[in-house]
């Protein structure tokens, strides 16, 4: 897994993602852009209504340490040796890969379906 929170009151979410990237795993970060909006649901990662909002971030401090009660471990990672799960990995992988070695992938997110709100379409 990579680090996730909740949008908590009174943050933004690319304050979020530095909150919980510094709480489970001990590393300061700075944004550097959004990767991916993600529907939990659509994604098959969530039963209930959630987006997942993936950063690219950089590390600019800390120490790598788990929290005890968040991770089981943490680490840095090839691209070859992701740890699984990754809740959707195969749509933002390469994004944050390109992104590290400095491309701009744009951002991910799903294409509008025909009129879904009306129950049309897939």
């Amino acid at each position: 897994m990579y680090p996730t929170g909740w949008a908590d009151i009174g943050y933004s979410p690319a304050e979020v993602a530095l909150k919980e990237v510094h709480e489970e795993t001990g590393i300061l970060a700075e944004v550097r852009g959004l990767l991916g909006v993600f529907d939990g649901q659509r994604r098959a990662f969530s039963r209930i209504p959630l987006y997942s909002l993936v950063f690219h971030c950089h590390a600019v401090g800390g120490e790598l340490e788990a929290h005890p009660l968040e991770c089981l471990d943490v680490g840095w990672f090839a691209r070859d040796n992701l740890p699984e799960p990754l809740a959707s990995g195969a749509f933002w992988v390469d994004a944050a890969f390109a992104a590290i070695e400095g491309d701009s992938p744009g951002v991910y997110y799903d294409a509008p379906r025909d009129e879904v709100w009306r129950g049309v379409g897939d």
